[in-house]
């Protein structure tokens, strides 16, 4: 079982907020997710980015990816 750390699309129709969770590479985008470590709200202002440093640790120790989106919203966040 290959697993990602990923963005799960959420909210309304031209209004998106995401979710920042663990789920396998194979699963579609808004699929069955295994873990959530945080959120991403991009309409704030500064956008609004949630992340459990604890969890997004324990998932990179067993193996985990994060996306590239993902890795960049985790290193904005660390700056804040």
């Amino acid at each position: 079982m290959s697993v990602a750390i990923r963005l799960a699309r959420k909210g309304k129709t031209g209004d998106p907020v995401y979710r920042i969770v663990i789920m396998e590479k194979r699963t579609r985008q808004n699929g069955r997710t295994i873990d959530e470590l945080g959120s991403y709200d991009p309409h704030m202002d500064p956008p609004l980015i949630i992340v459990d440093r604890a969890k997004l640790e324990k998932w990179i120790k067993n193996g985990a990816q994060m996306t590239p989106s993902v890795k960049r919203l985790v290193k904005n966040s660390a700056k804040s």
